[in-house]
């Protein structure tokens, strides 16, 4: 060809700039190691390995083709695709394979050229219209659109104010600059060309997507689908999905009749927002140490040597052929993929602006109006750091981040971003879309990637909105022992009762018990011999490891919580769930739907194996007998023959602490300063 594609011929250029060095083609099958970037392009890669960064995809292998005669693209899997960045999720999705997580960092990379190319350009039009290649008449460099487009008509009162743009360039770096110069001189942008609403954006030119109006969309200023099953191109689909937009403002215009110009400039003056990028995710994801070009004294980027020595024309079959004779004779590239758990390690701790590097983890903490932690709840965060050896911070439930989600019966609440469970319970009745539903049902904007469940009742929830999860699991605080071993602690009470924090008439260490619970009064002869547990406590790791003390001191323990529960069972200490209504003692199967068991304590005893719930199912307002509670829980207690090392094994980061080994040192360093 004696011509570029704007964008495409953009992918050398913007490699070059972050890597500081010579580029050169390779075809897309080939065994040669190489980079793939800018543009729709993942679907044609195939043999050798091949790093993705900020790459789209198409749906099928040749998108080229009839309809009818369309192959869906499937990803390899054998680890020779390995994705940094994608420039959205459709192409994230694709290029990882079905199942597999991304990296969550999107973004096209030509999305960064105004960190190193912001000139001062005179605007000499009031709407600059871009138009797809497939809207040419011809490859000329003068916009000239096909007979049929007549959308793109310009009456003489608008000559001089709407201007054609097309992305057919000549050859040249300063060919591609002089087309961006020539988009900045618009005042306003609407484009067909993908690559036309990236250089918009990312300049802060107002603009609207030229939506051509499939799909029975009203004509003028309408709302674009961002369905990537819908009718809008899968390109701006991924894009605008990739800048964390929930819906696009566009302008809706069929290609066969013409269009009301001062209307398509009065619509983007009224809409038109400016979109962010997390630019420095995208940068932090390229895969070749950053060297960045420099623009030479007196001259711009564009005057730089590596740039203005690119080769961009190619003859492709003599570039084939000496790609195979490079090739020839070598063995097949063994591929190691990368650790999985250290992509993820070192997604998470990029750090904010201004901020040091820490893991994003989503637990119930505490606030202003609740200044104390909830044991349960707040050692989610300090297992977390202490198997992974690295600082915690807050991620909100519905921040559009990737995080850590463990210890809680917290899932169901959990909202955008990718979501990585691990341990995590939910109410199978809640949701965060609409709770007038009564049951569970998977949040839009939200990827969820489930290395373990507290249970399978919270697994089989999961499954039945489409959410793999597998047969993985345990509640993390089970492995508490190991951090806090307690292996000599004296036993100072014959009864620990472990009441839920609803039973208490404040948020507070100091509250007393509600006092309509008769059932928690003790009376004269069992003082000293039976303590009731309060699980508020303050927001510090030696608040928490005494409160965990004081259950261990007991020896036994009746709870109402679930994690006096867990921790009873993981010490080995005797005990019982103290059901909130009458009853008397009772095993309750956890898989017979009838039974009456919170829906917490039925999850977290299924996955430790168990088939019934040791319970005593007394009514608040009644006197307990605790002699015969003492007994009951001495006749019947059995221990959980859980073994938690699949738990371990599915952490989902790199482990600080031995996997096997029975004691793990707390990180008080780095456990000392999460903000519980």
């Amino acid at each position: 060809m004696d011509y570029l594609n704007f964008g495409d011929a953009l992918s050398p250029v913007m490699v070059a700039l972050l890597a500081g060095r010579p580029i050169r083609r390779v075809p897309t099958n080939s065994q040669a190691l190489r980079l793939a970037a800018v543009g729709t392009i993942g679907h044609g890669f195939a043999n050798g390995e091949v790093w993705f960064w900020g790459t789209g995809c198409s749906a099928h292998r040749n998108p080229s083709a009839p309809m009818d005669q369309r192959e869906p693209f499937i990803a390899p899997g054998d680890g020779s695709f390995i994705v940094e960045a994608t420039r959205g999720p459709v192409s994230e999705r694709l290029l990882n394979g079905a199942g597999n997580p991304g990296s969550g960092v999107y973004g096209d990379p030509v999305w960064l050229l105004p960190r190193v190319y912001r000139p001062s350009v005179p605007k000499k039009w009031k709407l600059g219209v871009i138009l797809h290649l497939s809207e040419l008449n011809d490859r000329t460099y003068t916009a000239v659109p096909r007979p049929n487009m007549i959308r793109f008509d310009v009456p003489a009162e608008f000559e001089g104010d709407v201007h054609l743009i097309t992305t057919v360039t000549p050859l040249g770096v300063v060919s591609l600059k002089d087309k961006v110069d020539e988009i900045l001189a618009c005042e306003r942008i609407v484009s067909t060309s993908l690559h036309g609403m990236v250089i918009a954006e990312s300049y802060g030119i107002p603009c609207l997507y030229f939506s051509p109006g499939s799909g029975g969309m009203p004509r003028g200023l309408a709302d674009i689908s961002l369905d990537p099953d819908g009718p809008t191109d899968l390109r701006i689909v991924d894009l605008y999905r990739g800048l964390a937009q929930p819906k696009l403002a566009g302008y809706s215009q069929p290609r066969g009749e013409r269009t009301d110009w001062a209307d398509v400039m009065a619509a983007i003056d009224r809409t038109w927002e400016p979109k962010t990028l997390d630019e420095d995710a995208l940068v932090e994801a390229f895969p070749i140490d950053l060297d960045p070009l420099t623009a030479p004294e007196g001259g711009t980027i564009w005057d730089n040597p590596v740039l203005t020595e690119l080769q961009l024309k190619h003859d492709v079959a003599e570039l084939r052929r000496l790609d195979k004779l490079e090739t020839k004779g070598l063995p097949p590239r063994t591929i190691v993929p990368p650790d999985p758990k250290q992509r993820l390690k070192s997604r998470l701790m990029r750090a904010a602006p201004g901020t040091a590097p820490s893991l994003p983890v989503s637990w119930v903490a505490t606030t202003s109006e609740h200044p104390y932690a909830n044991l349960g709840d707040a050692l989610s965060a300090l297992v977390v750091a202490t198997m992974a050896g690295l600082p915690v911070r807050r991620a909100g439930f519905d921040q559009p981040i990737e995080r850590i989600v463990a210890v809680g019966t917290i899932g169901h609440a959990q909202r955008r971003g990718i979501l990585h469970f691990w341990g995590t319970g939910l109410d199978a009745t809640r949701n965060t879309v609409d709770n007038q539903l009564g049951r569970y049902v998977k949040p839009p904007e939200t990827s969820f990637t489930v290395h373990a469940t507290r249970g399978p009742k919270t697994a089989e929830v999961l499954r039945a909105e489409g959410i793999k999860a597998p047969a993985v699991y345990g509640d993390p605080v089970w492995v508490l022992p190991r951090i806090w071993p307690f292996r000599d602690e004296p036993k100072t009470h014959e009864l620990g009762v472990i009441l839920h924090i609803s039973e208490y008439d404040a948020p507070t260490p100091e509250a007393a018990v509600l006092a309509a619970f008769k059932r928690y009064e003790i009376p004269a002869e069992f003082a000293g011999r039976i303590k009731l547990i309060n699980t508020w406590c303050e927001p510090t790791p030696e608040a928490m490891r005494e409160k965990v003390r004081e259950i261990v001191s007991c020896q036994r323990i009746l709870s109402t919580s679930l994690h006096g529960l867990v921790i009873s069972e993981t010490y080995g200490i005797p005990c019982a769930w103290f059901a909130p209504f009458a009853g008397g003692p009772a095993r309750p199967a956890v898989d017979d739907p009838s039974s009456r068991i919170d829906h917490r304590m039925r999850d977290f005893y299924a996955g430790a194996g168990a088939d019934s719930v040791l319970t005593f199912r007394q009514d608040r307002g009644q006197p307990s007998d605790w002699a015969a509670l003492i007994a009951y829980i001495d006749a019947e207690w059995k221990p959980l023959s859980y073994d938690p090392a699949p738990l371990i094994a599915a952490f989902p980061l790199p482990l600080a602490v031995p996997a096997d080994g029975a004691d793990w040192p707390l990180p008080e360093e780095i456990v000392g300063r999460i903000p519980f």
